[in-house]
Parts: structure tokens; sequence; C-alpha cells
């Protein structure tokens, strides 16, 4: 018998495509909650609002088309594959976006594999869809058709995976050229599939007439769709949009309460700073005050090295938690060695996430973990280095470094005022010229030693040597040969 002929509504062809453009959109848009939204525990509903989302849309788009095709006998359609189909593409979206709740990066065989199920899902969806159709016609299918409509229905899912894996950090509203040139590529795409599939189908009219008065009009399920269709792309844009927000705002709290927090810990450390104490102790506090700071991924073990700029080496002069084979092979470090070594002399913060090659001292039963090498610095010279340990696979932020740098600053002038401390002292009791002694640190030592011996009921001797004639050495031979006398 000869094929029925069939036509399109361009008008419900023209609403079928918007609508896969719609969805598409608020697909793209819902993507990022998926990945940050506010509450981790909930990435699985926004994959599973997500496969809604998606999964009506291309139902919507599915059953659009199909009012818009038109036979010149009356059509039906079966009520419980209507809605296998629909939950058929609803469940295989949400299934393909589960990887993207990951962090770091979706690899392409995994879009390539994702896509292929979701493009089998979705021309699975069409096929069921039609074969709800109940009418006194059978369908006849080309498989070269329906093969080329598969195709394209993978080859139109990877690229919406690729393109939401590449959009899942941005905020719903932002690039939005770029989200609405992809929603309109996917659209088209999906919609190719669908009239793609549609041209490889013949129907011939039966001999012997049905009754399919039970079924389901094809207006009504038209209109339908499209309420059904607007609700869930709407709800969806407004709950992601929702979520956006709360995400922001507890976003904004956690990073006031983190500044608060390195405010705070900032004050501690330029308080220790004015106290009265060696340096040993106030850096040993410093480590102590780093280590209370909660949120950040310190792992509670560290060092802080003080340079020795004559010899280019850095002494350990405080630490927390550290194995002793740690302590023995980084109590001197020489500039250029290892992690410490290469921030002094790189004069740079180093940030490692994991032990690597540039690890050069490595004990012994070390555990996996990452550093951060801050370089203590006055202008261009190098007073010490902060290492810190940070977990296996830590990621850096600009909070952080910011934060460290400033420690580092206020440890600098800690150190400056120290070695300046130090200096005074030793300019108090030592003799400019020759560094030995002076008159003031001899009063000291003898009374010292007069109190010890009377105590002890000991003696004290002094021994006294006398130059003679000194002043002629200077004038003869200069004041160099004399200080080297001296």
């Amino acid at each position: 018998m000869v094929a029925l002929n069939s036509t399109y509504d361009p008008l419900l062809v023209f609403i079928s495509i918007g609508v896969a453009i719609l969805s598409s959109f608020v697909a793209l848009a819902t993507i990022p909650r998926i990945h940050c939204g506010s509450n981790t525990q909930w990435d699985s509903w926004w994959a599973i609002a997500f496969g809604m989302s998606m999964g009506t849309g291309i139902w919507s788009m599915h059953f659009i088309g199909m009012m818009a095709f038109h036979l010149p006998i009356p059509v039906y359609y079966d009520i419980t594959l209507t809605i296998i189909s629909l939950l058929l593409a609803i469940v295989v979206c949400s299934i393909a976006v589960f990887p993207l709740r990951e962090e770091g990066i979706i690899t392409p065989a995994k879009i390539v594999y994702r896509g292929s199920m979701v493009g089998c899902g979705v021309a699975g969806m069409h096929y069921v869809g039609m074969a709800a159709m109940r009418m006194n016609a059978s369908m006849h299918y080309s498989p070269a058709i329906v093969l080329l409509s598969i195709g394209i229905a993978v080859l139109a899912a990877s690229a919406a995976l690729f393109i939401a894996n590449y959009l899942r950090d941005t905020a719903i509203f932002s690039q939005i050229k770029l989200k609405v040139f992809a929603a309109i590529v996917m659209g088209l795409a999906v919609s190719s599939m669908h009239y793609t599939a549609m041209s490889g189908m013949q129907f011939i009219p039966q001999e012997s007439l049905q009754d399919f008065s039970g079924y389901i009009d094809p207006y009504f399920l038209a209109s339908a769709v499209v309420v059904v269709a607007l609700l869930i792309q709407g709800g969806t844009l407004i709950a992601a949009l929702l979520d956006e927000a709360s995400f922001a705002a507890k976003a904004s709290e956690q990073l006031a309460n983190q500044r608060s927090a390195l405010d705070q810990a900032l004050f501690s450390i330029l308080a220790v700073a004015l106290e009265y104490r060696p340096l040993n102790d106030i850096l040993d506090q410093i480590l102590n005050t780093l280590f209370d700071i909660d949120w950040l991924s310190f792992e509670k073990k560290g060092a802080i090295f003080v340079a020795d700029s004559s010899t280019r080496t850095l002494e350990m002069v405080t630490h927390k938690n550290l194995a002793p084979s740690v302590l023995k092979a980084c109590n001197k470090v020489d500039f250029g060695t290892c992690l410490c070594g290469q921030a002094a002399q790189s004069q740079e913060v180093i940030h490692k996430s994991s032990v690597d090659h540039d690890h050069a001292i490595q004990p012994e039963g070390m555990s996996p973990h990452g550093h951060y090498c801050v370089p203590i610095m006055d202008k261009d010279i190098v007073l010490g280095v902060i290492n810190l340990y940070v977990k296996h696979g830590h990621e850096t932020s600009q909070l952080e470094l910011q934060f460290l740098e400033s420690v580092s600053n206020a440890v600098a002038g800690i150190i400056k005022r120290k070695h300046m401390e130090e200096k005074l002292e030793r300019m108090s009791y030592e003799d400019a010229l020759t560094g030995l002694p002076n008159r003031r640190k001899f009063s000291e030592t003898i009374s010292h030693a007069l109190n010890v011996a009377k105590r002890s009921k000991g003696k004290v001797a002094v021994m006294m040597l006398d130059l003679d004639r000194f002043k002629p050495v200077n004038d003869i031979f200069g004041h160099d040969v004399g200080d080297i006398l001296l």
C-alpha cells in the first residue's frame, strides 16, 4: 500500500526548537550548582534537577515536534509509553552529569562515554515516544536513518557535556553570550536528531480500523507538554538563582570570618614581637599562632629557619611536631637545597601540593604531604624561611598567600629588631675596634667572679698583659698594622 503523506506545522516546529533551546540554556545555568552548590549534600539533587530540566526539555521538544507532524488520519498516544519515554530522558540526563560533581578535570574519554550513553538514551526516548503513537497505520523505519539519528544524538550529547564541563564553575548569568550561543547549538542539535529520525519513517494505512478513543488526545497532550515544560524550566532556573544567592552569601560570610581570624593572628604575632623575649621563644609562639587558625589547611607541623648570609645557610631555630629524622636532616640547609633552600635562593614563596623531585631531603618513612616555604625578606636580604606542612593535594589560595606574606613581613621585622638588639648589646660590652670585651664587660665579669668565689670560698686570678711602646707602632707603621697587632 502507498504510504501516507505527512506535513509539518511551521509554527509548532519553531516552538519545538525554541523549547529545546530554552531547556538547553536552563540546563547550562543549572550545571554550576552541581559543582559548587551551597550544600554539597545537595549535589545529587541538583544533578537530578539538571536531568529533569534537560530531560523534560528534550522530551517536550520531541512531543511538540510530534504535534507539528500531521497525518491525514487521527493520531493518539498511549499514556504508559509516553511516561516511560519521559522518565528515560530524565534518568539518562541525570546520570550523565554526576561526574561533574567531582573536583578536577573530566577527561574527554569520560565525556564521550557519558555522551554516548545520553545519546543512546535520547534516541531511545524518541523511539519509545514514537511507539506510543496509536493510529490506523503501521510505522516502518529506515535502518540507515535510525543509525544516523543515533549518531547525531551521541554527538549532540557529547558536545552538551563538553560545554557543561567547561561552564561548571561559572555563575548563572555570567558568560551569557557564550551560554546563549551554546544553548542555540545544543537546541538545534537535539531538534536535528528528532527531525532526522522522523524523515526516515513511513506510515502505511491498515485495512482493519481500530478504535483509539480511549487514548490521549494529541492537542490536550501538546498543551500539557508546553505548560509542564515551562513550569519545570522556570522552577529550575529560580531554584538555581536562589541557591547561587545562598552560596554567595555563605561564601561572603565565610571569607569575612577567615579574614577576621587572620587579622587576629597577625595582631597576636605583632603583640608577641613587642615582648622582651629570646628570638627562639618568639618564633615558637608564632608557629603556635599559625597552627591555631582552624580553617587553614596546615598540618600543625613546620619550622622557622634563620639565615646566615655569610655562609648562605639556613639554621632551624624552632619547630613543631617534626620527626627526629627530619630534625637531623634539616637542622642546617644550604641555599638552593631542598624546598627551604630554594625559597631562600629564589626569594619567592614555594608551594608544593605533594612530595616531588624538588623535595631533595626525604628521610625514610616520610608520609605524603605538601609545603609552603615562605622566604623572610628585608628588601633583597634573606633573613630566614618559614616552612609549613599542608595536606597532600592541597590547592593554594590568594587569601593564604596574602596572609603568609603578611606573616613573613612581621617576622622579618622581629628578626631585624632582635639582630639590632644583639648588635647594641655587643656594642655596649665590646670594644668597637677589636671586638674584645670592654671595661664595662670586664667590671661585670670580675664582679660576678668575685661573688661566685665568695659564695664558694674560692679564689679568683687575674692575668694582665701590658703593651709598652704601642703608640710608636701606630706612628711608624700606621693604624692598620696597629689593629692587626691588637
